[in-house]
């Protein structure tokens, strides 16, 4: 199936909140395709890149990377140390983080608004601020004119579109997707 994203959503594609059982459609995410290789050249020249510090065996480890100044010894297991290493992801986020802090926009309690979504034959990773599951807790239409003006600018996105979710892309009973209603 050959599916890239919408520009517009078609009304029957809008989930509905209601209590009696229906047939929901899958998730859509609204947001731009992320250019991962410009985003992360921007992360590094405006000091955005962001580091994971992750738990690992010795055992598991060569002499040379144990001597590595991203590794430090666990203080209480001697048999543990810290590893520290560029985490692409975090970055990403920061990225798109500092892009709202500068433009004054309220971050709308995205925790993490990287999503993959499927595209023609792969899938692929967008900045997504909502879905047709939340359309009325998205930011407005002049903040989205903003946001894809930077985008623009920077070479980091086109226009924001409608994706279909990597994960939740069929229809469903309503009952199977909020089972508390």
């Amino acid at each position: 199936m050959q599916l890239g994203p919408l520009e517009t959503l078609p009304r029957h594609l809008v989930a509905k909140d209601t209590r009696r059982p229906v047939w929901q459609p899958p998730v859509f995410y609204y947001g731009w395709e992320l250019n991962e290789a410009k985003i992360l050249q921007y992360a590094k020249e405006n000091g955005l890149e962001r580091k994971a510090r992750l738990t690992g065996y010795k055992c598991a480890m060569n002499l040379e990377d144990l001597n590595s100044p991203d590794v430090t010894p666990h203080p209480e297991d001697p048999d543990l140390v810290y590893i520290t290493k560029f985490d692409r992801f975090d970055t990403i986020c920061e990225v798109f983080y500092a892009f709202m802090e500068e433009l004054g926009l309220d971050k709308m309690g995205v925790s993490y608004p990287i999503r993959v979504v499927l595209s023609p034959n792969v899938s692929t990773r967008i900045f997504a601020f909502f879905s047709n599951y939340n359309i009325d807790e998205g930011i407005s239409d002049k903040d989205i004119d903003v946001l894809s003006w930077v985008m623009d600018e920077d070479g980091l996105g086109g226009e924001p579109k409608w994706w279909l979710c990597a994960t939740d892309c069929d229809w469903r009973d309503s009952s199977e997707r909020w089972p508390d209603l």
